[in-house]
């Protein structure tokens, strides 16, 4: 393209006239949306805005900010369409997920989900140790939980910041395994934040837990407790892991591992608001 049909702007970025089937979609992109149906079905030229995209040392141009305009574009006019385009250059990737971070919240909401992956995309060292714990235990994570998929990134990356946050989340991800398998409900925010707490508060009483044997109590047995009753304990509504679910969840774990256990050094004491809760809860 002839260096003549740049024009330059006072940051550094230059608008160019780029054909779509150039650019290229980085892994950080949180995909298409239905928004991009709306751009398609009421197209109008004068509120297509400029697609923000990096060129990379290697010369290639990779989108930013734009994708759902340009997925609206390509299917509307094809892929050698010809759009503007605000070029930036120099950024690596983390600079690119930087910006992409940035424009999109204050643009449109990003998923919790969608950072971290972009974090992990950039090589940040909380989000590659994140993703190597959960992936370490057969799993990975979503944007929402399901079968063999643990949801809740924010969660996850509450957990990751206690201390020896990464070794409770081991735990809690493997007793979960174990008394469940990998099925949708052993990954739900609640069982494994709850499961997250109980491994904290052992620690804090230098109790030692082995999730094999809470696992298999959890998963069988008089004490057996599904994920569905610490999901939604007695029928209790209005509870969720930020108002204090996730503890009470801890708590009604914490009944199932004392449950017929002789030694008192080797329980889990539990913070009282919880026990009576989970008591009470638990004789229903």
């Amino acid at each position: 393209m002839p260096k003549a049909t740049a024009i330059s702007l006072p940051d550094g970025s230059t608008i160019e006239i780029l054909r779509l089937s150039d650019l290229r979609i980085p892994s950080y992109q949180r995909g298409t949306v239905a928004s991009y149906r709306m751009i398609r079905n009421h197209f109008d030229p004068r509120l297509f805005d400029v697609l923000t995209v990096s060129r990379r040392a290697d010369g290639r141009c990779w989108v930013i900010d734009g994708l759902q305009r340009h997925t609206a574009r390509t299917d509307l006019h094809g892929s050698g369409t010809l759009v503007f385009c605000r070029v930036l250059s120099g950024l690596d990737i983390a600079g690119e997920v930087d910006l992409f971070e940035k424009l999109n919240r204050n643009r449109t909401r990003v998923s919790a989900f969608a950072i971290l992956d972009a974090q992990r995309e950039a090589g940040e060292e909380h989000a590659v140790a994140l993703f190597a714990t959960v992936e370490g235990r057969g799993l990975k994570i979503g944007a929402q939980h399901g079968a063999s998929q643990v949801g809740s990134p924010a969660q996850l990356q509450e957990i990751q910041g206690w201390d020896d946050g990464l070794d409770i989340l081991k735990d809690a991800l493997d007793t979960a395994v174990a008394a469940w398998g990998k099925n949708a409900g052993s990954f739900h925010a609640t069982v494994i934040g709850g499961l997250a707490y109980l491994y904290r508060w052992a620690r804090i009483q230098e109790v030692r837990v082995l999730p094999s044997r809470l696992g298999a109590k959890l998963g069988s047995g008089r004490s057996a407790v599904s994920p569905a009753e610490l999901i939604n304990p007695g029928g209790m509504r209005g509870v969720s892991t930020k108002s204090g679910g996730a503890e009470l969840a801890a708590a009604r774990i914490a009944v199932t591992w004392n449950s017929g256990r002789r030694d008192t050094e080797n329980k889990v004491s539990v913070p009282e608001q919880w026990a009576a809760l989970a008591h009470t809860i638990r004789n229903r």
